[in-house]
């Protein structure tokens, strides 16, 4: 089940397995087993799953039928102060951040480091 999950949620993110393994400091071939199914990550390495897909442990094993993402407190500070945006503030918000997400594209971000990773589609991923 977990194999399912793992190789689902990789996709989902658009990550390659070089991707991922060189995030949670483990082979390809090792990521490619706990794909397969024929490795089990232990429970350091399930945990970093899913800080990295936003999701809970439960999910990743199974005793959840759906991926309840989970947010840090830093996004939760943003989704408070949204709530008493207009529309109009929310639309000139989701404008601002493309923008910088498109001129981040423009330079080629791509870095790994202080726990965060910015992978090839822009997708910032902490850990």
């Amino acid at each position: 089940m977990i194999s399912t999950k793992i190789r689902q949620e990789r996709r989902n993110l658009k990550l390659t397995q070089a991707e991922l393994s060189e995030m949670l400091n483990i082979s390809q071939s090792t990521l490619a087993g706990y794909e397969t199914g024929a490795r089990e990550p232990d429970i350091n390495t399930i945990i970093k799953f899913a800080k990295i897909f936003h999701c809970s442990i439960d999910y990743l094993v199974g005793l959840e039928n759906r991926s309840t993402p989970m947010i840090d407190s830093w996004q939760q500070d943003l989704l408070d102060i949204t709530k008493e945006f207009t529309e109009i503030e929310k639309i000139k918000l989701k404008g601002y951040i493309q923008g910088l997400i498109d001129n981040r594209q423009e330079i080629g971000v791509k870095n790994f480091n202080n726990n965060s990773f910015h992978n090839s589609n822009n997708n910032n991923i902490n850990f």
